[in-house]
């Protein structure tokens, strides 16, 4: 049988990113890389395969048929690597890491992409510890952690951003709120990154509020939300079906986006190599 090496694994890996991210802009956020290398990766991508893969749909790339054949083969052959990759070195490796995730990813995905990972890698031991976004990232300054997943309102910082998310007004189905009423908030601690930027953002807007509850727990943060204990600020992802999103028309502001970011010991070979799996795994939602 005749192999012809065409396809790379760089340009599967991007062509997946384009179809996750919706589009060449925000895949090139995602993987720092110009607007214009992704186009071109995407370019080359087509010609090596004869095929036109996405059309455009207004701002977004949709993938034709033959799209949709690519990107099935395009994860199995990910997927493939990955285990290959695995299976020569995954009994290999051992050691253990120590990582910092924020409370607002515990209950997020990251937690099966944790498991997964420890599957692959049985000789690597995760010691894993929950915390706020500050304080994961001065720990991670004092060498307590040899990689921290975090939560940051900067798009630009010390760590890599992993996915940037949007913020929305959380609150149960029958919340009834009138504007120059008080409006009451539940949330994590004063030092949660959502807490503070919803804080910020009802003081800018002049709005009257108050914290009816606080919790490090976000099942239980969103079951007061649930039962009508107030209204809290989170991405689309915390809603649970008993929640619903406030729009523009229920009076209160726009939020902003939160971003999702990493830091990996550099000296380290095992805490390069999760920072590499989740770089590299469906994105992990806030």
């Amino acid at each position: 049988m005749n192999y012809k090496a065409d396809l790379s694994t760089e340009l599967l890996f991007t062509f997946i990113h384009v179809v996750e991210q919706g589009g060449i802009n925000r895949t090139a956020e995602r993987l720092h890389k110009t607007q214009s290398a992704v186009s071109m990766q995407m370019q080359r991508l087509e010609e090596r395969v004869g095929q036109k893969l996405f059309y455009q749909s207004g701002r977004r790339k949709l993938l034709t048929p033959a799209g949709e054949t690519m990107l099935v083969y395009a994860r199995k052959l990910l997927d493939l690597q990955s285990e290959a990759l695995t299976a020569l070195q995954g009994t290999a490796l051992e050691g253990e890491l120590n990582i910092g995730v924020s409370h607002s990813l515990v209950e997020s995905n990251l937690t099966h992409e944790l498991t997964v990972f420890a599957r692959q890698y049985p000789k690597i031991l995760l010691s894993v510890k929950s915390g706020e976004s500050r304080e994961l990232e001065a720990a991670f300054g004092r060498g307590e952690y040899d990689y921290v997943i975090y939560l940051t309102r900067e798009s630009v910082g010390s760590g890599d951003i992993l996915g940037a998310y949007q913020m929305y007004w959380h609150a149960s189905p029958d919340f009834d709120w009138q504007q120059g009423q008080m409006l009451p908030i539940a949330s994590f601690s004063a030092t949660c990154v959502f807490r503070q930027i919803c804080v910020e953002v009802l003081r800018q807007a002049n709005l009257p509020w108050r914290e009816v509850y606080r919790t490090s727990s976000l099942s239980a943060l969103i079951s007061a939300v649930e039962g009508g204990l107030g209204v809290t600020a989170r991405t689309a992802h915390a809603a649970r079906g008993k929640t619903r999103i406030l729009g523009a028309e229920a009076g209160l502001p726009a939020l902003p986006e939160v971003f999702v970011a990493n830091r990996y010991r550099k000296s380290s070979v095992l805490a390069g190599l999760i920072a590499e799996w989740i770089q590299n795994r469906p994105p992990v939602v806030a």
